[in-house]
């Protein structure tokens, strides 16, 4: 395409759009868009292109560059200090770490289980058995919460029905009594 005029914006969009113009293209639709006298269908897009010639507003002269990475030469000594710091390092942060297993045994060290008379203290055995009793209260657990949150509804219907809520005056001294 030649030049931007005011009958071919729309196909250098659109050519924008799909990424099919140059540096040089867009500098001339970024002109283009910043005129003051532009159709106005244009007038919708001044905002969007204003804002796409904003982010290229740095010039090559302005960006610093970088330098390459220096290091500087150390003496034998100095790099022997370097790897005791980086022993020192490794070594403290493998003994911080957490052995899962570890902590999981230690914190069921004690446990058994008792299976046809005789006492079971392999953990191997006993964890898995805990396992599930733990799995078995968490749905007791579930179904309780089920069941207290439903508890108020079912009250309330049952109130309902009992005392003939309909009328005013029982309603009321019901609600009342209930509050406290």
């Amino acid at each position: 395409m030649n030049s931007i005029t005011d009958n071919n914006y729309k196909e250098w969009i659109g050519r924008f759009l799909n990424a099919e113009t140059s540096i040089d293209e867009e500098r001339a639709l970024y002109a283009y868009f910043s005129r003051r006298d532009l159709p106005a269908d244009a007038e919708k897009y001044r905002e969007m292109f204003g804002w796409y010639a904003s982010m290229g507003g740095e010039s090559r002269a302005n960006v610093r560059r970088m330098h390459p990475l220096r290091i500087l030469p150390l003496k034998l000594w100095q790099w022997a200090g370097v790897a005791a710091i980086v022993a020192v390092l490794f070594t403290v942060g493998f003994n911080m770490r957490s052995d899962r297993a570890a902590d999981e045994a230690y914190a069921y060290s004690g446990s058994y289980i008792i299976r046809d008379g005789q006492k079971i203290t392999d953990l191997d055995i006993v964890l898995p058995e805990i396992e599930m009793a733990e799995r078995e209260v968490e749905m007791r657990l579930a179904s309780f919460d089920y069941e207290f949150d439903n508890f108020d509804e079912r009250l309330n219907t049952s109130v309902s029905l009992d005392f003939g809520m309909n009328n005013p005056d029982v309603r009321n001294i019901v609600e009342t009594s209930l509050k406290y």
